[in-house]
Parts: structure tokens; sequence; C-alpha cells
């Protein structure tokens, strides 16, 4: 069996996570799958090596490009991952299962989205029951037997509390795309503030995708602003063997993670986190309030109430509370165990192809 999977970004973070830790259940039962993107920022070797047999960056005439694999007959099915106009070709290759993928998060996005053109896809996949319950509020017209609820696969072989660690000061961490809705600016503010505080802390900044300059500019400016551009560290394109040691790194440090988006739909980056025993602090935003549970195994605080963030970053630095925290992540994270989810996402290939 041979799946084709396209989407717009060839990213390290983000989507290609996503696929990348599918690979071992996809290769284990037998499929092939290629890739196809319009832009590579930097992601292109790494899927690779997980196991993609070939990806393919087709620019701006992606589309085009597309039709061109579809027509050539040697794919069963095909998996569009928020990219509406793709879908509009089905009709030309019906004998070929398709599976619309809606992970973005950013409501504008989801209202420009078509049910019209969705709907004809043989199956929806969402990341979680958040995910499922906003997108029919916006797009009531969807086939709501469409959609169905397959989490992200977490891969612990990598995201573990035991492998490999880097050695590491005490560090607040943020990872993500500088994109609005990952609400960088405001991680910025909080990291500079608390170093201001807490001197002896570091703050860690792990990108991915493509940085503007002057992001990079304003980010620079805060902690230089802060006096404290001595105790800042960026690292950009991390593989996930490198983020997996990262966090456990983190983890021994005794420090934790924050995530300030203003929209998730699922974030890999705190499950991957909590796997290797980071504690978080992130916004109450999508489904984050589903994992965590402000005070037991994490912290929570309001969109946009930094001083509120930065008194919640403070309970970190208690040990026992610390410890605490992360003494309740394992069961935590329990309903997302790897092998329950490969199984969801296996069954939910499955159907599709049988119907």
């Amino acid at each position: 069996m041979k799946m084709l999977i396209s989407y717009i970004y060839c990213n390290q973070g983000g989507v290609t996570s996503v696929i990348k830790q599918r690979m071992p259940v996809l290769l284990k039962n037998g499929w092939t799958v290629d890739m196809a993107f319009m832009v590579d920022n930097g992601g292109k070797s790494d899927l690779l090596r997980s196991g993609v047999q070939n990806v393919d960056i087709f620019g701006t005439n992606f589309k085009e490009n597309i039709n061109r694999l579809l027509g050539s007959n040697k794919y069963d099915l095909h998996v569009i991952f928020d990219t509406p106009d793709l879908v509009q070709s089905i009709d030309y290759y019906r004998k070929i299962k398709v599976i619309f993928e809606i992970h973005t998060p950013i409501i504008d996005t989801i209202k420009g989205y078509s049910p019209a053109i969705i709907n004809k896809s043989d199956s929806i996949f969402v990341p979680s029951t958040w995910s499922k319950n906003t997108i029919l509020q916006f797009l009531p017209s969807l086939h709501t037997d469409l959609i169905k609820v397959v989490p992200n696969i977490i891969e612990i072989g990598i995201f573990n509390r035991e492998g490999d660690f880097y050695i590491l000061p005490q560090t607040m961490l943020w990872v993500g795309k500088l994109a609005d809705y990952k609400n960088w600016i405001e991680a910025i503010k909080i990291g500079a503030t608390f170093l201001e505080q807490q001197p002896l802390w570091n703050f860690l900044a792990v990108t991915g995708g493509l940085n503007k300059e002057d992001y990079v500019v304003r980010t620079l400016n805060e902690f230089i602003d802060h006096d404290r551009i001595n105790n800042f560290r960026w690292l950009h394109n991390i593989n996930q063997i490198e983020m997996g040691k990262l966090y456990r790194g983190i983890s021994r440090s005794g420090g934790f993670l924050i995530s300030t988006s203003r929209a998730e739909s699922f974030c890999l980056v705190i499950h991957e986190a909590m796997r290797c025993g980071v504690p978080v602090i992130s916004t109450r935003v999508g489904p984050i309030d589903e994992l965590i549970q402000d005070q037991v195994n994490g912290l929570l605080y309001n969109l946009g109430n930094i001083s509120e963030c930065l008194e919640k970053c403070n309970l970190y630095l208690n040990t026992d509370f610390r410890a605490s925290v992360i003494a309740t992540l394992e069961q935590a994270l329990s309903p997302y165990d790897q092998h329950y989810l490969e199984k969801i996402y296996l069954d939910e290939i499955n159907r599709v192809m049988a119907l």
C-alpha cells in the first residue's frame, strides 16, 4: 500500500513532527510513504531519515505537480494536511482514498475552509475533541460522521525520561515557530523579566521554520533591554533526537517549559516535554486544560496576563512543588499511550481503505 502526504511547509516541527512519529507504525504495517510540499524550511532530510521514501518540494507549481503524482496511479491513499485546495482534485482520482487532516487551531483559517469541498473527503482527521467541536461550531455543514478524533502519537523511544541528556543550567524553555498564534513576543517578555528577577537562570528559545529578520531583532532587543542577553540562548531547527536530549536536560536542570500560544489544537511540544519529565506552564487555550490540571500536573495562566504567568513560574522555584508536579506527569499522559494511539490511527486508516 502506498500513501502520498501533502502539505505546504516542510518544517522540522509541527505537521512534520506528527508525520515522523506516525512513521514507525506505518512502516510496520506495510505502508510506503511519499510526501510533497510547496516549501522546504529545513525538514526534508529529517523526514527521509524517518523512513519517508520520497520528499518532493514543488514550489509555485505545487497543485499541478500533486495532480501529476496522483495521475501516476501508484497511490492508494492521499492524506492532505490543512490545504483544502488539494481536495478539489479528488473527483478526477476517485479510486484514491482521501483523508483531509485539520491541525490548524487558527479560527480565521478554519472559517475560510469550504465545507462543500472538504465533504468530498473519505474522512476528516483532527487531533483533539476540542478541534472537532470548534470546527463544527464554525463549519456546521461539515458531515459530522466524517470527522474522527485521531490524537497525535508521541514516540516514547525518543521522548522519555531515561535517555541521554544535555547538561544545562537552570533554564526556562520555549519551543515554537515565530508565528503570531504562538505568541512568541509574550514568551520573550516573560523570559526576559523572569531572568531579571532570577539572574542565575537562563532562557532558551528553540525555533523552527523561517525566522523573519525583524522578529529576530525584536527578540534580541528584549533581552538586551533587560540587560539579560548573556543568559539568553537560541537554537534553530533541532531534530527530534536532539529535542529529546534537550528536554531531559531541562528536566534535570530544575527547569521548566513555558507555552504562550494563543491557540493550540493538540500541542506536541507540551506532550513531548512532559514525557521527558519537564513541568509545564501554559496558556489556557484549546485542549490544554484537558491535559493540564492547574497546580496538580502543571500550571496554567490566562493569555496575556504576564504578571500572573511570572507568579506561576515562581512556583517552580519551590523544589517540593516542582517534584510533586513531575510525579503526576505519567498519570496525566496515560490516555495518550503510544501503542493505544497507534491503534486508533491504524484502525482509522484501515476503515477508510475498506470504504
